[in-house]
């Protein structure tokens, strides 16, 4: 047999066992294409005075050729996920680049500062500070060193820092119950957390009751409030006859509220905003026809 014969029994040798193979997994057209180019590759030996062919096993070629194909996805799959780490680092780098320019951009410029030396006088009185560099101006703004603003206060007037502000004289403060602060001196009269009943059948706790012809009680305020709300009822079971009333007091005894005298017969009330005008010291004094248990005080807030 002459030698293009034998060419054409390998070709078709080797197309048949690429088809085989190609079959048994399922490869296209093109896939015999490329199992054929691989499997010429695989020839061992076209040669010898007995015209013999010896090819490797078709079946490890299959093998093989299915192998590489699995790694070339796995490699393709591993590209694109490197692929997309890329761009996210990338993205990260150019996000940071971007904050790093912009704090740089914020820390470039140093401040424009200006010092002075400058005294302090009042009222054409020397006052000794200390003077050196006892003002700066900063890109445009003025600051006074704090020994000369603190100077600048009247001697009755303190200062103090809290809640982000620099507070000066007194600090006033949210409502409060005015029964639950401090008590500076009481006479008679009972501070009741339990529940009272008045002469209309209403229930009311937290609350000071006259307890004789005359009663009254202070409270501590420091100068933290300027108003007060306060109600006032009879209690129950006191005679028809018997009158009481009381009267708030600030500072130095100065009467800012006084009640009208009230009985069994007169519903419960409540007056509001009555000047306390800061005070230190709130009294609330309290009287009646007759001893008996008669005026109670609710509701008693402190504001501003």
């Amino acid at each position: 047999m002459d030698k293009m014969n034998w060419k054409k029994i390998i070709i078709a040798v080797i197309t048949e066992i690429a088809a085989i193979a190609c079959a048994i997994y399922g490869g296209t057209q093109i896939q015999v294409n490329e199992m054929n180019n691989y499997l010429n590759s695989r020839i061992v030996n076209i040669a010898g005075d007995n015209n013999t062919i010896t090819i490797n096993d078709w079946k490890d070629l299959a093998d093989a050729y299915s192998d590489l194909q699995e790694e070339n996805a796995t490699l393709k799959q591993d590209n694109s996920t490197l692929k997309q780490q890329n761009e996210q680092y990338f993205s990260d780098y150019t996000e940071q680049k971007e904050l790093n320019e912009s704090l740089k951009s914020q820390v470039s410029g140093s401040p424009d500062l200006l010092f002075e030396s400058l005294g302090l006088s009042i009222d054409g009185e020397k006052i000794p500070v200390d003077t050196n560099n006892s003002i700066v101006n900063i890109n445009g703004r003025e600051y006074w060193s704090r020994e000369i603003a603190v100077r600048l206060l009247p001697e009755t007037e303190s200062y103090s820092k809290e809640d982000g502000n620099i507070n000066v004289g007194r600090v006033l403060a949210d409502k409060t119950d005015l029964f639950g602060l401090y008590v500076n001196s009481k006479n008679s009269g009972v501070l009741d957390n339990g529940v009272v009943k008045d002469s209309f059948n209403n229930s009311h706790a937290n609350v000071f009751i006259n307890n004789g012809l005359n009663s009254n009680i202070t409270f501590v305020l420091d100068g933290k409030y300027s108003k007060l709300k306060i109600s006032a009822a009879i209690r129950e079971g006191c005679r028809d006859s018997q009158t009481a009333s009381f009267t708030v007091k600030t500072d130095a005894g100065e009467v800012v509220y006084s009640s009208p005298a009230m009985n069994v017969k007169t519903e419960p009330y409540e007056v509001t905003d009555i000047p306390i005008n800061n005070c230190n010291l709130l009294t609330i004094e309290c009287s009646a026809d007759d001893s008996d248990w008669n005026l109670i005080l609710y509701d008693a807030v402190v504001y501003n």
